[in-house]
């Protein structure tokens, strides 16, 4: 069995991006990824995992998203503001022009064509100063907007920071746990936990018990094919320590004598003869 530290050596792996840091775990699940299994007996000397400081990290994080959402909540209202201040400043500035020109329109068949020029002069000057003013105003809300935008992918930073910051926070604390449980169960005796299953794989027995007792020679070979004829015949094997000599009553586990074929069956009596399951 390979010694704890040597096994530990090699497990020690980042957390990364896809670690989730809302799966719980236990003391149960920490065993099963190690790969560790601990005699029921010995279980209880194992300490187990509190989950308090996780719940309370993550608790933490989501107040912090609350606030997240309540200044992009407050940016967007922002910016709905100044969209119905552009709104208002297009519908007055074109307002004022068009009375402009209706004044001018009135002036001029009023004058008769005299002093024409000054007056178109002067109209000039006050549409010019219109068109200017909202685009002062128009070029102030976006710069506004800018910021509203800088300060949104703020917060979009501060959002994945903080997420990041609660992966780290509970990963070094099943990290913690894993410490403290592999310490613990290196303090237990080698014979209290195993890598793996304690249960030995369970190995079926073949389904012809000739094919079995013939298995070391090679398929197919002259000893393979007289050792399968001689068993299947139930006679015995001379001086060949491989040629099986089963007779009734000398049949492995999980088969029975046929009395009809005299021979070894594999099952519990199902086949033709005397039906008897003898093992």
């Amino acid at each position: 069995m390979p010694g704890l530290l040597d096994y530990v050596k090699g497990y020690q792996d980042g957390g990364g991006v896809d670690f989730d840091p809302y799966a719980t775990t236990s003391q149960a699940d920490m065993l099963f990824k190690l790969g560790i299994t601990v005699d029921p007996d010995a279980m209880g000397l194992l300490p187990t995992y509190d989950p308090t400081g996780a719940d309370m990290a993550r608790e933490a994080y989501d107040l912090r998203g609350q606030s997240f959402g309540l200044q992009k909540d407050a940016l967007a209202l922002r910016g709905r503001g100044l969209d119905a201040s552009l709104a208002t400043a297009r519908r007055g500035g074109t307002g004022n022009l068009l009375d402009l020109t209706q004044q001018g329109q009135q002036q001029q068949a009023g004058s008769l064509f005299a002093g024409h020029g000054a007056i178109s002069r002067g109209m000039a000057d006050v549409r010019s100063d219109i068109i200017s003013g909202f685009g002062d105003v128009s070029a102030d809300i976006g710069r506004q907007r800018e910021g509203i935008a800088g300060q949104l992918s703020g917060i979009g930073i501060d959002e994945s920071q903080s997420y990041l910051d609660l992966q780290q926070d509970i990963w070094r604390m099943q990290q913690g746990y894993e410490s403290d449980l592999l310490g613990a169960v290196g303090d237990l005796g080698e014979g209290s936990w195993s890598f793996g299953s304690t249960h030995d794989e369970y190995t079926p027995p073949p389904l012809d018990p000739c094919a079995g007792q013939c298995g070391n020679h090679s398929p197919g070979t002259e000893a393979y094919n007289t050792c399968m004829q001689m068993c299947e015949e139930g006679g015995g094997g001379g001086d060949d320590p491989f040629v099986p000599t089963y007779g009734e009553g000398e049949c492995p586990p999980g088969y029975y004598w046929d009395d009809a074929l005299s021979k070894c069956q594999y099952g519990s009596g199902s086949g033709s003869g005397s039906g008897v399951d003898r093992p």
